[in-house]
């Protein structure tokens, strides 16, 4: 049985916030700041904790506490992917994590 569009929402942000985990690192290696340094070991730190708290929820979890139905379109809209990678230069990662924050 393939997967509800849920469980794949799911899966998506589990992935992408091990993604964001490793970008935020990434980026760490290359700023020579120790205060740029200081904020994305936070922002990667939130990534982890991101990650370990989806790999508790379930699909029962997101319909239980849903109030108003959501459809595939609704779904999508909430999925926002990390385009940036270790090698984007640090404002356009930083707008990108910022992004991605304002969404959750």
């Amino acid at each position: 049985m393939a997967d509800s569009p849920l469980q794949r929402a799911l899966h998506f942000a589990v992935a992408n916030e091990r993604i964001a985990e490793s970008t935020y690192k990434g980026w760490m290696l290359e700023v020579p700041s120790e205060r740029m340094r200081s904020v994305l070991a936070e922002l990667g730190g939130a990534e982890r904790s991101h990650h370990e708290m989806l790999l508790h929820v379930s699909v029962a979890d997101i319909v239980s506490r849903r109030v108003r139905p959501l459809d595939d379109a609704g779904i999508a809209a909430l999925l926002v992917e990390m385009p940036a990678s270790p090698r984007s230069p640090t404002p356009a990662a930083l707008a990108s994590g910022v992004r991605r924050e304002e969404v959750l």
